[in-house]
């Protein structure tokens, strides 16, 4: 597939110097001479829970029999929203009707959460198998359909009409374009979470910018997502990848690595600087939903304690540096 890449502006470059003075430190004092440059931060994103692949005490994903008791958990963390699930048991597009989604869409705003969008984690596989690919795209448009609706449910600023996907390296062009046809005809944004560790192995972080751009770049409903554990698992730096992405990035995750495999974030033996990503997602200008991503997280519940306390820590020593 033949692309136009835009190359990233000269501006960001202070920018860069910024992060990597502080990547070294994940704990930021006042009068550090980073934070004397008025202009380079924004305020944090606001922080929601994924219930991808969230299952706390229940024997199986959290679904749409278990989500009463589930969202005023999620609120108590200090989460500000939610992320739905359209692969979760009752939570599937077309197991909701009209008065299912407005039962949905009232149980969430009772609790005080908003909708920060949609996941529809299809295996990626699925998109460049001729086999499967019909029903991959399928999934996509009804999850787009429901995001568009949720947000015809819920009062303005409550719902964000964005569906985060998986896609596949090999992903044909034409299903990207139908993907963003379907997209756009809804008003939603599709946020690729597979950037860039699916893409053609890059020689550097900036060249992996570039390539994981392209489908951003050529249909314009795509926008990238980031997943710091598995950009970290693939041996690249999430805090430059999050510059770089600057305003193509959307819905990117709170999520960590360590030598064992997904963990909680903020935990000892994590990976990612949360300061770090932080201030480099404040460089970047984002200010949409942080997704904290639980995905094999072992011990959810306490996981998710740990994300929140650690984001919400973070957020507020920064804020002594705007």
């Amino acid at each position: 597939m033949s692309c136009c890449l835009p190359a990233f502006l000269p501006s960001c470059l202070p920018a860069f110097s910024f992060i990597f003075s502080l990547s070294s430190s994940p704990h930021l004092q006042p009068g550090h001479p980073a934070t004397e440059k008025p202009g380079h931060l924004t305020p944090l994103p606001p922080l929601s829970l994924s219930l991808s692949g969230l299952r706390l005490a229940f024997p199986h994903d959290v679904s749409a029999a278990t989500l009463r008791d589930v969202l005023p958990w999620i609120s108590s963390l200090g989460c500000r929203g939610v992320q739905l699930s359209a692969t979760a048991q009752g939570l599937k597009p077309r197991e909701l009707d009209r008065s299912a989604r407005r039962d949905l869409a009232a149980t969430i705003r009772r609790v005080g959460l908003v909708v920060s969008g949609i996941d529809c984690l299809v295996p990626p596989e699925h998109f460049a198998s001729p086999v499967h690919q019909d029903r991959a795209v399928a999934a996509v448009a009804a999850a787009c359909e429901l995001a568009g609706e949720m947000s015809t449910l819920l009062p303005a600023g409550y719902s964000s009409a964005a569906v985060t996907v998986l896609l596949h390296k090999d992903t044909p062009a034409d299903v990207l374009e139908t993907m963003a046809s379907q997209a756009d005809s809804h008003g939603c944004l599709l946020c690729e979470l597979n950037w860039p560790t699916l893409r053609a192995a890059p020689t550097s972080p900036a060249t992996s910018a570039a390539t994981a751009t392209t489908t951003a770049t050529n249909h314009g409903q795509f926008r990238i997502a980031l997943d710091p554990a598995a950009v970290l698992m693939g041996g690249l730096d999430p805090i430059v990848l999050a510059t770089r992405a600057s305003k193509l990035l959307s819905h990117p995750r709170l999520s960590d690595v360590s030598t064992a495999g997904r963990i909680a974030p903020g935990s000892p033996d994590g990976r990612l600087d949360l300061m770090a990503y932080a201030i480099a997602l404040s460089v970047a200008q984002y200010t949409g939903p942080l997704v904290l991503d639980l995905r094999t997280v072992h011990d959810q519940a306490n996981a998710a304690t740990t994300a929140a306390a650690a984001w919400l820590s973070g957020n507020a020593q920064l804020t002594q540096f705007h």
